[in-house]
């Protein structure tokens, strides 16, 4: 503001409240003080602009505002947040409407879309203009930008919270997370209370996510972690203008499966924070609607974090993939129906959901592909947790490979059959029938192996 290097309140030429609302959202990103306030991203390095001039509201601030990125950008910022929002200005000054608002108009709108297309996460909050509809503030309009809403404890929106959607018509905010009722730093030296300033409170704490996600995977670009962030939200299934795709969860960003490029390989990444006592991670993997299926064990690089070197796919290659594992309450299947759907050329993974709803009867499915010359795929569903086993044999009853036997998950369960026998070796081409056996009810089917 006053072209120095000082961010703090300084006497005489600030309001005296200048570094009030600063403090407290630098302190719910970055703080630490053990026993008082921990901020998710509290070993990260930090670039703080002073951009705002309390007594008034002018069209520089927009200027000051674009200058703030720009340097930022300039020093490789990876995330950048902001707490302000731009519509009314004091008279004399150029004011915006809501048609305005679309994405294109505003200057520190612009400079948002121009930090993304430079690779920065670019995090703002929603507004405090709530409760109606079409009540952002600029630059929570950026195409890309995370705009962030405001829920309280309870995880209902607050009613201060800016809505979209945007003029163009567009979704916002994309997430939500806690700003009323907020812990942080006061001015006064060794002070901490409870705030409700909405979104200015809620913006920080996403932001704060989005270090830890880079933390865990430094490679993943800025597009992905947009798509995570929205992804991990609770209402992804059915986003809105009150909430978005939903709460964020760092949990659930962290979680979800994400694809790094290294300048050497594409890597797929699976964690599972939150856990206990996972083992015998795999993944198995569809192309081109199961055309070809891998099933690979994933390596285990640091505690509750897998991965695995993906080989080569061509542009535009359908990738899916779902994961299964062991922990303390026996097998798990990630996701518990459906797949999650791989871009491989922009490395973007989505949730393909299945119906979710368990069978109201057992049933045991055709394999697919089929015929198949070298790995096809068996799914039944059940109706609950019970013991079961499935066998393949040959024409003439003999057995030749036990692929489960074990108790069973509600919904679909989904195992793969890669041609060999219980002794490891390759089996001679011909006609093979699967055997289901679930409590009191069994079920065949026939499929033919060609090579």
């Amino acid at each position: 503001v006053f072209n120095d290097n000082n961010t703090a309140n300084e006497d005489g030429i600030d309001a005296s409240s200048q570094h009030n609302h600063g403090t407290r959202v630098f302190s719910i990103a970055a703080g630490f003080d053990e026993g008082n306030l921990i901020g998710p991203a509290y070993e990260a390095s930090f670039l703080l602009a002073k951009t705002e001039y309390v007594p008034t509201e002018k069209n520089v601030e927009e200027d000051n505002y674009v200058a703030a990125l720009e340097w930022m950008e300039g020093l490789g910022v990876d995330v950048t947040s902001s707490s302000v929002g731009y519509d009314q200005f004091d008279p004399g000054e150029t004011s915006y409407t809501y048609d305005d608002m679309n994405g294109n108009t505003t200057k520190v709108t612009q400079a948002e879309n121009l930090s993304f297309d430079r690779g920065v996460v670019s995090i703002t909050s929603a507004g405090n203009e709530g409760p109606s509809l079409e009540s952002l503030t600029a630059p929570a309009d950026a195409f890309n930008i995370i705009t962030v809403g405001s829920v309280n404890p309870s995880n209902s929106v607050n009613g201060f919270s800016s809505r979209g959607p945007t003029a163009d018509g567009r979704t916002k905010p994309e997430v939500v997370a806690q700003g009323s009722s907020i812990y942080g730093a006061s001015t006064g030296k060794n002070s901490y209370s409870s705030g409700n300033q909405g979104t200015s409170y809620s913006a920080p704490i996403v932001a704060g996510v989005a270090a830890l996600l880079l933390d865990a995977y430094p490679d993943l670009t800025n597009k992905q972690v947009r798509e995570i962030f929205m992804a991990a939200g609770d209402n992804s299934d059915n986003p809105d203008n009150n909430r978005g795709y939903g709460l964020l969860s760092a949990k659930r960003a962290i979680n979800f499966p994400n694809i790094e490029i290294t300048r050497t390989n594409t890597v797929l990444n699976k964690a599972f924070i939150g856990e206990s006592g996972v083992t015998d991670v795999k993944f198995t993997l569809s192309v081109n609607d199961n055309l070809e299926i891998e099933d690979r064990a994933m390596f285990n690089s640091k505690e509750n974090f897998y991965d695995l070197i993906l080989r080569s796919y061509n542009p535009g290659d359908k990738l899916q993939v779902y994961f299964t594992y062991q922990d303390n309450n026996g097998s798990q299947r990630d996701p518990d129906a459906g797949h999650y759907e791989i871009d491989y050329e922009s490395a973007i993974i989505t949730l393909v959901e299945e119906n979710n709803d368990l069978p109201l009867e057992f049933s045991l499915y055709q394999n697919y592909p089929n015929p198949f010359n070298n790995r096809t795929t068996i799914q039944f569903n059940s109706i609950g947790n019970e013991f079961g086993e499935l066998v393949i044999y040959d024409v003439l009853g003999r057995e030749v490979k036990t692929l489960f036997d074990g108790k069973t998950m509600p919904g679909i369960n989904s195992f793969s059959w890669d041609g060999t026998n219980n002794y490891g070796d390759l089996v001679v081409s011909g006609a093979y029938f699967y055997k289901l056996r679930v409590g009191d009810k069994i079920d065949s089917r026939k499929m033919v192996l060609l090579k």
